[in-house]
């Protein structure tokens, strides 16, 4: 996920993103506005101008003069579709793969641009140079939005069962970087996983914060299309296990 998706996430915690996502609310508190920032971080500095040059954020300044922002009513819309891939993810898939194919002109390279965000933002894997892919059925919507946008031409959708001879497991691994992700859920359950068994209650939470970290970049894909190694299943499991815990349910 993109460095402005994450500081939309961040801005929005305060409507509790954490329980769309996983039942639970994250309390950790971010003063994005600092830029996280006793340290400039140059990602940052130009995600955050990127959202207030399309209206997802707005910057306010205080009585004493510090500068803070906050997330704007486009950017929860904006933030709404990456979390209903979430929730999609946990539907019976339908075995279809959904493509969008684009091919822009440089000198519309802003609207490349665009495409590619949204593509991003929705979890869309890239298959091939201007070939991008997904399991979920958002074609609907991404259509609705690129003619909101007014980005009609030069972009083809359509859907299939399958690609070439490629299995569905062969596709995911050629389109995310799955590994990676596995990976990092690897590391959480190795650090986390004997504390969180014997009940500690920090590891808990500490497990929690961190795992909501690795889903901003999970794809969510459906389990058939998942390596049998995937370390996300076991960590979903524990999470799952947390949340039964009573500190998460009082």
């Amino acid at each position: 996920m993109r460095t402005r998706d994450k500081i939309l996430i961040d801005l929005a915690e305060t409507i509790d993103y954490g329980n769309y996502i996983s039942g639970l609310y994250n309390k950790r508190t971010h003063d994005i506005l600092g830029l996280r920032m006793g340290k400039k971080d140059r990602k940052v500095e130009q995600a955050v101008r990127r959202l207030l040059a399309v209206k997802e954020i707005e910057k306010e300044i205080t009585r004493e003069g510090d500068v803070r922002y906050k997330i704007t009513s486009l950017g929860l819309n904006t933030l709404n579709r990456i979390i209903s891939v979430n929730k999609l993810a946990k539907k019976q898939w339908d075995r279809k793969w959904r493509f969008v194919v684009f091919d822009v002109e440089e000198k519309q390279r802003f609207n490349r641009d665009r495409i590619r965000d949204h593509l991003y933002r929705l979890s869309f894997g890239h298959l091939q140079k201007s070939v991008w892919i997904s399991p979920h059925p958002v074609i609907d919507e991404l259509e609705e939005l690129f003619k909101t946008e007014k980005i009609e031409t030069g972009v083809l959708f359509f859907e299939a069962e399958k690609v070439g001879s490629l299995t569905n497991e062969e596709i995911a691994k050629k389109a995310w970087d799955l590994s990676r992700i596995s990976e990092m859920y690897a590391i959480l359950l190795e650090k986390y996983g004997e504390d969180v068994s014997v009940n500690q209650e920090k590891a808990k939470f500490d497990f929690v914060d961190e795992y909501l970290e690795i889903l901003k970049d999970d794809p969510c894909l459906p389990n058939e299309v998942l390596p049998s190694d995937w370390k996300g299943r076991e960590a979903r499991k524990l999470l799952e296990k947390i949340k039964k815990s009573p500190s998460f349910s009082s």
